[in-house]
């Protein structure tokens, strides 16, 4: 069928797109086997490799459900419970993981206010004035995110500059890494220019919002902090019986350039959706800046509803009417030419 008879998708977000097909042929060709269980099999070796080929030769990945999975349990690998972590106030560590890092990783979130959802090394000083207070947690974690939840990217500068803060400061870096891919489409860089290079000392990689059935990867760049990981896996309910299932997925998406394949493509298609919006709709107001594979713009209140019977999407500011466009592997551009004609229809 082709993409002009298929039914329109939307752009809710990235965990709502299917799977990349290079990733479905590859699980049919291992379903009809027998293989170790709980990552003992080759399948899991082999995408630990390509991990480490990656970011480093020091990297070591433990395999996890879900993205809130692996932030939790990274965080709960680098420091006590009266440490704390400091991040942006638009982090989805605060936002979007119900208190989880609080609850289960027992850590204090220190949020630092920004427009773009980027941190700086000037504001997260400030956490640092009460050290040794036994009266103050004591901060300890960094945690960003590339890109950002408002689709921002880090530039290497900005990456390097906060990772040798952390460094003179004895501080922990933790990226949130669910959109990785889309990062460094964006800059023209490796992943391993964007973490290792820059001083991250564990990085969320995520697996689910690019295209794989699920999971997501938790990376430890400074291998010191993750010689007892397997038991923190175990203990949060994260570590998969049929690894193989979990784990294959990353080895085919991160062979052959096909993660830098989609990434470019969507971010493509973001680009095209912003140009389209700004040179189709009079007076449309693009939120913040285009760099990955979201867009932010606010639409009128009496155009959402109807827009969303067709193409739903997430209302990001309720004030506002701010919203989110976030694009997938699977969108096309028929998708961002019905979206657009049909906003253009009820625009006011």
């Amino acid at each position: 069928m082709s993409s002009s008879t298929m039914a329109p998708r939307h752009f809710t977000s990235d965990n709502n797109s299917g799977v990349i097909p290079e990733v479905i042929e590859r699980l049919f060709q291992s379903n009809d086997q027998h293989m170790h269980a709980y990552g003992g099999e080759e399948i899991t070796k082999e995408a630990e490799m390509k991990i480490r080929e990656h970011f480093g030769s020091q990297a070591k990945a433990f395999f996890v459900f879900n993205g809130t999975a692996a932030n939790v349990c990274a965080l709960q690998a680098m420091g006590e419970s009266y440490h704390s972590v400091i991040c942006s106030e638009h982090a989805h560590l605060h936002k979007d993981e119900c208190a989880a890092p609080e609850l289960i990783a027992r850590k204090k979130l220190l949020l630092l206010p920004s427009t773009d959802a980027k941190i700086t090394p000037d504001q997260i000083k400030q956490h640092l004035v009460r050290r040794g207070d036994q009266h103050c947690t004591q901060g300890k974690i960094v945690s960003i995110t590339q890109p950002t939840e408002l689709g921002t990217v880090y530039s290497l500068k900005e990456l390097a500059a906060i990772g040798r803060f952390c460094r003179e400061n004895n501080l922990l870096l933790h990226m949130d890494g669910s959109r990785l891919v889309n990062a460094a489409a964006y800059l023209g860089c490796s992943l391993k220019e964007m973490t290792t290079d820059v001083g991250v000392d564990v990085l969320c990689l995520g697996g689910t919002k690019n295209g794989l059935m699920l999971g997501d990867a938790v990376v430890f760049l400074n291998n010191s902090l993750g010689k007892e990981f397997k038991y923190i896996r175990k203990q949060n309910l994260q570590l998969a019986g049929k690894m193989r299932f979990v784990s294959q997925p990353f080895s085919v998406w991160l062979s052959d350039n096909i993660w830098l394949k989609y990434a470019k493509k969507v971010n493509e298609l973001a680009k095209y959706l912003e140009q389209e919006l700004t040179s189709k709709i009079p007076n449309i107001e693009i939120t913040q800046k285009v760099q990955s594979n979201a867009v932010f713009v606010k639409i009128p209140q009496s155009a959402i509803k109807e827009i969303r019977k067709k193409f739903f999407f997430y209302v990001w500011d309720e004030t506002t009417f701010e919203c989110r466009l976030m694009l997938s592997f699977d969108n096309t551009k028929d998708d961002v030419d019905g979206f657009v004609s049909l906003l253009k229809e009820n625009w006011m």
